[in-house]
């Protein structure tokens, strides 16, 4: 439990930092829900008041919204995307965001809400948001699909995997934890890669490098960016998930600078950045910012496989394996509590037709603002370990 002493956005009962959440542990039953007592319900910011404002770690300010909104199965949170719900809004920190602001905000059903685009998402609600199906904002390598804002800040480069007989595996992406290094080829060094960057703000996560030579696999993308503001709950059910995971790696193909190998696997993406900010979060559900695996090096005769991606905070992006006889096995991405939240690295070879397996992604970055909290210490719930 946190509390954040910061100028109150609403009124709350006093406490040592000047105002708590409405709501104590002892007041919230084993199914989340809130006490019955009329004087224990917050008090929502006014309806009729020029602005809604809310955030600690964004300061989010738009007008008041006039009705509860059901969310659309895609958002395009790109400026300009035709049918966009995204509003004008002022933010502090100055942030180039889609907004979509609601008296409540929810999904429907077991569906999944696919968020894309260049900037990253932001649900304001006046009062509470409850998620259902899964809200994906993660980047998916079959799909061609990247989270919001996935790759648009300043990423931390590695080192290039080298090319040779055959190529050597590409780095896995650091963010809020670090990727892992590129497996070596027979005659070729790994990629290596980097510290994990300064996050400073809302942003998506980071991309692997490239396995070497010309049949190299390309790096995966990292996992979105998506804010959840609330002046009263949020909700994540028991059958939702939220998701803003890194894409896997592609497999390094046959064939190269040199007809006798093939070309080392690309790194898995790094996980984006979830932030969930409320007086109170319940999440029964599944968050997750995990890292993708690293891509199979592939050989002369055949393509390696492709990196997995993670499902769940305990369920790993896998790393490429078993379709390349030679080429090196791709690294698992960073998942649940790994410490110190990085990849693993991709596996070398030394067969001089085999290319080298990409590095596994890092973690990503999860940060819930919340006086009252329930199950987001749990790592069956929530991964990686919220900040």
């Amino acid at each position: 439990m946190r509390v954040w002493c910061f100028a109150p956005v609403f009124l709350f009962a006093t406490d040592a930092c000047g105002f708590r959440s409405s709501l104590a542990p002892e007041e919230i039953s084993d199914a989340g829900m809130t006490s019955d007592n009329a004087s224990d319900a917050p008090i929502l910011p006014d309806a009729s008041s020029s602005e809604l404002c809310l955030g600690t770690y964004v300061r989010l300010c738009v007008a008041p919204p006039q009705s509860s909104i059901t969310l659309p199965a895609a958002i395009d949170t790109s400026a300009g995307a035709p049918g966009s719900l995204c509003m004008v809004s002022t933010t502090t920190p100055a942030l180039d965001a889609c907004v979509i602001a609601g008296q409540s905000i929810q999904t429907t059903g077991a569906g999944k809400v696919s968020i894309t685009g260049t900037r990253p998402l932001i649900l304001i609600a006046r009062d509470q948001i409850t998620i259902s199906g899964t809200l994906d904002a993660a980047s998916h390598r079959n799909e061609g699909k990247d989270g919001p804002a996935a790759g648009a800040g300043t990423c931390p480069v590695g080192t290039a995997a080298a090319s040779g007989t055959a190529g050597a595996g590409g780095w896995g992406a650091s963010f809020g934890g670090p990727g892992n290094n590129g497996g070596n080829s027979f005659d070729a060094i790994g990629g290596k890669a980097p510290e994990p960057p300064g996050i400073t703000g809302l942003r998506g996560g980071c991309s692997g490098g490239r396995g070497g030579n010309t049949g190299g696999g390309v790096g995966g993308h990292g996992g979105g960016a998506l804010l959840l503001l609330a002046g009263r709950e949020i909700i994540v059910n028991a059958d939702a998930t939220v998701n803003a995971s890194g894409a896997g790696g592609t497999a390094g193909r046959t064939g190269g600078e040199d007809s006798n190998g093939g070309g080392g696997g690309g790194g898995g993406g790094s996980g984006g950045m979830i932030v969930l900010d409320a007086p109170r979060v319940v999440i029964q559900g599944t968050c997750l910012a995990n890292g993708g695996g690293g891509g199979e090096g592939g050989e002369a005769a055949r393509g390696g496989t492709s990196g997995g991606e993670a499902t769940a905070p305990l369920l790993a992006g896998l790393g490429g394996a078993g379709n390349s006889l030679l080429g090196g096995d791709g690294g698992t991405g960073a998942y649940g509590t790994t410490s110190p939240l990085g990849g693993s690295p991709g596996a070398q070879t030394t067969d001089n037709r085999g290319g080298g397996g990409g590095g596994g992604g890092g973690a990503g970055f999860i940060k819930v603002l919340a006086t009252t909290q329930q199950y987001t210490s749990d790592p069956s719930h929530v991964a990686p370990p919220p900040r």
